[in-house]
């Protein structure tokens, strides 16, 4: 092992018992057997085979982070330093979610080591950030509009149903919050038409410039323009496929999802670019989401409801059998009436 970063304050880093290959079969083999031998209290085994693991794909962040957790359960856990530095080092994500950035915090020394002082830097940078966009918050409930997208269908395989036979009643409204003109009733056959969804708005703040970042919008991929360190980018809702739909500049624009756009950052990159904002008051909390879906019944009159489950294709792809005995139950008792 090379000398210790935290004990050193080098530029260190840590070994990895070879050089990089790329044989992503054999990769998940080995991790396979590192988790298996972890699981055993085979420490030295396990890490050998972590090793292996992340020397079968140097550049995969999320075998780094499953090795890490390996070698933080371990007796070698105060090399998770070293570990962590090398990951910087390789532009590697700092921010993946398997990181227990707790535990390794609570490993002594971690203040003194070059990424305990890194962490500690970008942690105050970031929240200098967030402190100074919380000023400039716009939606929220001190302000009396509220934003609706169009358009909204939130997940993998969803749309809007065609002849789709009721499995209880709806209230429905002449429109998005507006006033209730009665209800659709059980068994009753329905068109969705469109939706309008109003958007809690969860307000963030770009803490990394991202020039090159694409907008994806019907199959189209534009160009987004520039997000700039410090700008306010509000989430919309997430558009599937991972996507999310954001307001930046006015402008409606569907993302690459901005690593887990609703939690949060450590440190300022590329993967992980913005950031979450808490509300410092009650007045900047966020507004409660609505999705409404205009539907068309029979006789072609149009209503609007907000309780109703838009149209999931998956079904069509893995079918499930419980639910397709429902639905089969549900048109026989809706044919006899």
């Amino acid at each position: 092992m090379v000398a210790s970063v935290a004990l050193s304050g080098s530029a260190g880093g840590f070994d990895l018992g070879g050089e990089c290959e790329i044989s992503q079969q054999t990769g998940w083999q080995v991790g396979r057997d590192m988790q298996t031998r972890a699981a055993r209290g085979e420490w030295e085994d396990a890490l050998e085979a972590g090793m292996r693991y992340i020397r079968a794909m140097c550049s995969n962040s999320y075998r780094w982070a499953e090795v890490l957790d390996v070698l933080l359960k371990s007796p070698r856990r105060d090399e998770a330093f070293d570990f962590l530095w090398e990951m910087h080092t390789r532009h590697l994500d700092l921010d993946d979610p398997r990181i227990d950035w707790k535990a390794i915090e609570g490993i002594q020394g971690f203040g003194d080591s070059e990424i305990g002082k890194l962490h500690e830097r970008s942690t105050r940078e970031i929240a200098a950030l967030q402190q100074e966009a919380l000023g400039r918050v716009e939606w929220g409930r001190s302000n009396s509009k509220a934003y609706w997208a169009d358009e909204v269908c939130p997940g993998e395989y969803c749309g809007l149903g065609t002849n789709v036979l009721l499995d209880r009643s709806y209230a429905v409204y002449d429109a998005p919050e507006g006033g209730r003109v009665g209800a659709l009733k059980r068994c009753e056959r329905i068109d969705q038409l469109q939706t309008k969804y109003r958007s809690p708005m969860v307000p963030h703040v770009v803490i990394y410039d991202y020039e090159d970042q694409t907008c994806h919008r019907r199959g189209a991929r534009l160009g987004c323009g520039k997000f700039e360190r410090g700008d306010l980018v509000y989430y919309v809702i997430y558009s599937g496929e991972g996507f999310v739909r954001v307001l930046h500049d006015g402008a409606e624009k569907i993302v690459d999802d901005p690593h887990r756009l609703l939690g949060d950052c450590r440190f300022a990159s590329r993967r992980c670019w913005v950031t979450s904002l808490a509300p410092a008051s009650k007045d900047q909390a966020v507004v409660d989401d609505q999705l409404w879906v205009e539907i068309q019944r029979v006789d072609g009159s149009k209503v609007w409801t907000n309780e109703i489950a838009l149209h999931s294709a998956y079904e069509e792809v893995d079918p499930d059998p419980e639910r397709r005995k429902r639905r089969q139950e549900l048109a026989a008792e809706c044919a006899k009436n």
